[in-house]
């Protein structure tokens, strides 16, 4: 199989154009004068595809090694990462990967598969009372019961389905969560099941259309744990796993929350919270939700809010902020200042990775000049390999490895020792930071 690694912008002769729709997340094509150029998609999509009706993959890497993303991905989808030293860790590794491979899977399902289920004319043989489809003469039978009619019906239980299903009981197994289990009956109520072979998967890669092409990648993925191949992410080969897209940003907004979710074990720390509230027509109903990555509560009481941004261009080269990303921040912070009845509003800061040198935090404070409510935000540096790299050393030495936000969390609790009495001081102590 031809492997293309889209690092920069090449030149492809032997794949239709057509065929880069179903990669359109890894790479952009474009047709100059009747030849192909392919280049990386700049919205941090990474991951394999296999291209329809050829034998060319594409992969689209990571900002850094794969053995690093292996585990920046296990602890964003499953907040462990197996110990150095311990005699399991590289079983623990595959046992985990197995399980991460699962975890996409079910996503892909309940994101792109159960909101346009695949539905397939069959025939059936109904007997009416009316006359359906096309009538089946019985000579010499009584009609009074009704006349057979063989009718095509839309039905879920096809070939591509049952193979969903046979995923997500592997799935299931792996996981044992609400979710996979809730899946799993939606499907079982609909298809029933199956025992799956290779050949099953090549006839249905082979049956996908424009109408079923949402769900390549959960059947490359449900292949892949069906028939237990090595889960191996960015390597190609007999045996591997063919396709899988994977979105950096929301990986590193899970990171940044579980990151900061041990660090403060005594606070309520809560992730992607609906606020309805915020935006109001005229009639009292909700014009837009607002969903703040990170807050920081103590019982009630917002202590900070942190926006985790896959940005790294902020803290290289002097590169501000977007104003758009400012007064995201900066309405999230008053919004909840407002809604508590706070006096001073709550610490607000954008974290975002770094890949090497970052200038001094002076340079990334913004300050919000308003009257009677003076604010702030401040962009934090994480060393994002650097604190990967520790994790597996526990929580404590990853935060060693980001000192700006051990810094910032530092600051949240002096804040909040500050504020609170003394016998609710003595009673919950900021550990781990």
């Amino acid at each position: 199989m031809t492997q293309i690694v889209l690092n920069e912008t090449l030149q492809c002769t032997n794949v239709r154009p057509g065929a880069w729709c179903s990669a359109q997340h890894l790479a952009k094509c474009e047709d100059v004068g009747g030849t192909i150029w392919v280049r990386r998609n700049r919205d941090h999509w990474v991951g394999r595809m296999r291209l329809p009706d050829s034998n060319t993959s594409i992969v689209s890497l990571p900002d850094f090694n794969d053995t690093l993303f292996a585990d920046f991905f296990a602890y964003a989808q499953a907040g462990r990462i197996p110990a150095v030293g311990s005699v399991d860790a590289a079983e623990g590794r595959r046992g985990d990967f197995s399980a991460l491979v699962a975890q996409i899977f079910v996503d892909a399902v309940e994101q792109d598969v159960v909101r346009r289920i695949s539905r397939r004319y069959q025939e059936r043989i109904e007997r009416s009372q009316v006359l359906r489809g096309r009538p089946l003469w019985r000579f010499g039978r009584p009609i009074a019961g009704g006349l057979e009619c063989r009718v095509h019906r839309l039905q879920v239980d096809n070939l591509l389905n049952r193979l969903i299903l046979a995923g997500l009981r592997v799935a299931h197994r792996l996981l044992r969560t609400s979710k996979t289990s809730t899946l799993v009956y939606q499907f079982r109520s609909q298809v029933r099941d199956s025992h799956p072979r290779p050949a099953d998967f090549d006839l249905a890669r082979r049956g996908i259309n424009a109408l079923s092409l949402h769900y390549r990648p959960a059947l490359e993925l449900a292949r892949s744990l069906v028939l237990q191949l090595d889960p191996d992410l960015f390597k190609s080969g007999p045996g591997k796993m063919i396709g899988f897209e994977l979105y950096i940003p929301r990986l590193f907004e899970s990171f940044v929350h579980r990151l900061v979710h041990d660090a403060l074990p005594d606070f309520r720390v809560v992730s992607q919270t609906v606020d309805g509230e915020a935006f109001r027509d005229d009639w009292g109903n909700t014009y837009r939700t607002i969903r703040p990555d990170t807050v920081v509560y103590d019982a009630d009481v917002p202590l900070a809010v942190l926006d985790a941004k896959y940005k790294p261009q902020y803290l290289r080269d002097r590169k501000k902020v977007s104003t758009a990303d400012l007064y995201q921040l900066f309405f999230y912070q008053s919004r909840l200042r407002e809604r508590s009845g706070l006096a001073a509003p709550p610490t607000a800061a954008i974290v975002a990775p770094s890949f090497g040198t970052s200038p001094p935090v002076r340079e990334r404070i913004v300050h919000r000049d308003a009257e009677h409510q003076p604010a702030k935000i401040c962009v934090v540096d994480l060393p994002l390999e650097r604190v990967v790299d520790q994790l597996r050393y526990g929580e404590k030495a990853a935060l060693k490895a980001a000192p700006e936000l051990t810094t910032l969390l530092e600051s949240v609790c002096e804040e909040w020792h500050r504020s609170s009495s003394p016998t609710k001081r003595n009673s919950v102590i900021c550990r781990a930071v």
